[in-house]
């Protein structure tokens, strides 16, 4: 007797089932169901949700406040007052904002940017500066969605 056999016994004898009642699914050439996904896939509901935006924002000031605290925490013991943090921080939110009224700033608001971002990452290794320069687009990238979701309301 087979282990198996062995470990079934109490359950009585092995028997074959036979499965011919159940229902032929529209099967392809190779036998996989991927068919039926496909066409749910090409005809996407009509009526999609509609964005909750209070609950959109919430998540987008959580993500945001995390964003920040990273950078932070990375510029904390670098040659940078907390006035140019401060500014690190205002402007990584600001550059990612679509042009308005004070689009004559955009180049010296990026030229400051610049310079306290290269504050930021002095003495950093090339991967922790890449970090950081990535947050700083993140932020802008954030802050730009939740003025987006605000005027949705």
């Amino acid at each position: 007797m087979s282990r198996m056999h062995a470990l079934l016994a109490h359950q009585g004898p092995l028997v074959h089932v036979d499965h011919a009642h159940r229902l032929a699914g529209p099967a392809d050439a190779t036998g996989s169901w991927n068919g039926r996904w496909m066409v749910r896939a090409k005809n996407p509901p009509k009526d999609k949700p509609k964005v909750n935006v209070k609950e959109a924002l919430s998540e987008v000031g959580v993500e945001l406040g995390l964003q920040k605290r990273r950078l932070l925490d990375m510029t904390t013991h670098r040659h940078m007052t907390r006035m140019d943090t401060d500014a690190l921080l205002h402007l990584a939110e600001t550059s990612g904002m679509p042009d308005g009224p004070d689009r004559w700033m955009r180049a010296t608001q990026a030229a400051r940017l610049e310079a306290l971002v290269a504050m930021a990452v002095e003495g950093y290794p090339t991967n922790m500066a890449d970090e950081i320069r990535s947050l700083v687009r993140d932020i802008g990238a954030l802050a730009a969605r939740r003025a987006a979701l605000e005027a949705m309301e």
